[in-house]
């Protein structure tokens, strides 16, 4: 299935093979392809970039179309737009999500949504509220290599 918005073309299509959901984006301007990347994580999550590390690289790289895609939450979309912005890089809203799909929990990504939509708030953050101390352990250790997510998970109350 295609679906064309504007520039941006998504392509959706399900591997029967290993049953995974592929999402792939193609960026057209000026008739040219132009290099996306639409499933990036940041400090909000699992990764050690921030949103200003992340645009500086996608304009090394000569990225044109960026989503960061953090599990459960949109908070680097508090800064992201203007940073995006300050260096000519289109951005688009995206989180990544586990939802369940036929009897197994599968991450989805999401991208375009309304933000201000109070059920999906609601539901992206009862989601964030789960993770959230394994996001901090996680982060953590990196700096402080005595402490695991591993440890953090067999860990009893």
């Amino acid at each position: 299935m295609a679906k064309q918005q504007g520039d941006l073309i998504l392509l959706i299509a399900i591997n029967a093979e290993v049953n995974v959901l592929c999402v792939m984006a193609l960026y057209i301007h000026r008739r040219r392809f132009m290099k996306v990347d639409l499933h990036i994580h940041s400090i909000y999550s699992d990764s050690s970039r921030s949103p200003e590390e992340i645009v500086t690289l996608a304009k090394e790289r000569n990225v044109s179309l960026i989503s960061i895609c953090d599990h459960a939450t949109i908070g680097a979309y508090d800064i992201l737009p203007r940073i995006c912005s300050e260096n000519n890089i289109k951005c688009v809203l995206g989180v990544e999500l586990g939802v369940m799909w036929d009897g197994e929990e599968i991450h989805m990504l999401a991208y375009n949504f309304d933000k201000n939509n109070e059920q999906l708030n609601s539901f992206i953050n009862k989601q964030y509220r789960a993770i959230e101390c394994e996001y901090i352990v996680y982060n953590m250790s990196k700096d402080y290599p005595q402490m695991s997510l591993e440890d953090y998970r067999q860990f009893e109350y």
